[in-house]
């Protein structure tokens, strides 16, 4: 079920994660309210210290999660609004919620959840998300009661593909960009990601012709603020 490309919304597709991926702040906890297949966490590089929480209503999801997911990923069987109210108020978690989309944008209107939104779901929904105190990314297809409910929050727009076809997909996102949980998938698509890496291969390559000692000072200023370098600059010039 980790990761299954199959369940239906699932984020999987080809453009869909990368691009969730590429905007995922550094943080403590992750949490995917709807985690489905879980397709976001699944890609996700692990780190110390990093905790996933992955989260459906459905038990059967849940317990097919549980069975497949690698040891230190915790799963839940909850009310999403449960999950917020346990981890709100703690700081640097981001809540990635990718709920059922709205009935009228879906190219089918057929019903491929056990725990499908009704209209009245959906007011809900937006309504907690607008309550968080930590950080929120949503997933929706474009639309004016997302737009308007999210008037102020960032959006991404990015494509993916459905059972429909090619979709334009948006993210809702109450933060401004940061630093990068994962790196992994920066750029625009596969040939961009591969013009960042002939970079930072020549760049690496630079960097292991100067001495030893060179070489670290180097890497050492690199991994510093831009700011706290031109402090240091100053002080030693």
């Amino acid at each position: 079920m980790f990761g299954n490309a199959g369940y239906p919304g699932s984020k999987m597709a080809m453009g869909a994660y990368q691009a969730i991926i590429n905007q995922i702040p550094k943080c403590k906890v992750f949490i995917e309210l709807f985690a489905g297949s879980a397709a976001v966490s699944s890609k996700l590089s692990m780190s110390p210290g990093f905790i996933v929480v992955l989260n459906d209503i459905d038990y059967e999801i849940s317990y097919s999660l549980l069975s497949s997911v690698p040891s230190g990923i915790t799963v839940f069987n909850k009310d999403y609004r449960d999950i917020i109210k346990a981890f709100d108020c703690l700081e640097d978690v981001v809540f990635f919620a990718d709920p059922p989309y709205e009935m009228s944008v879906r190219s089918s209107q057929r019903k491929y959840y056990r725990h499908d939104f009704e209209m009245s779901d959906t007011l809900d929904f937006i309504s907690s998300m607008r309550s968080v105190n930590n950080k929120v990314i949503v997933t929706h297809y474009p639309c004016e009661l997302y737009d308007n409910s999210f008037e102020t929050w960032r959006k991404v727009d990015y494509e993916s593909m459905t059972r429909g076809g090619l979709r334009l997909e948006r993210m809702y996102l109450n933060f401004e960009m940061s630093v990068l949980q994962c790196c992994d998938y920066v750029g625009n698509d596969y040939t961009d990601r591969q013009r960042l890496l002939r970079k930072a291969v020549r760049w690496k390559r630079k960097l292991s012709m100067l001495p030893a000692n060179e070489q670290q000072y180097i890497v050492k200023y690199m991994s510093m603020p831009a700011e706290s370098i031109s402090d240091i600059y100053f002080l030693h010039s």
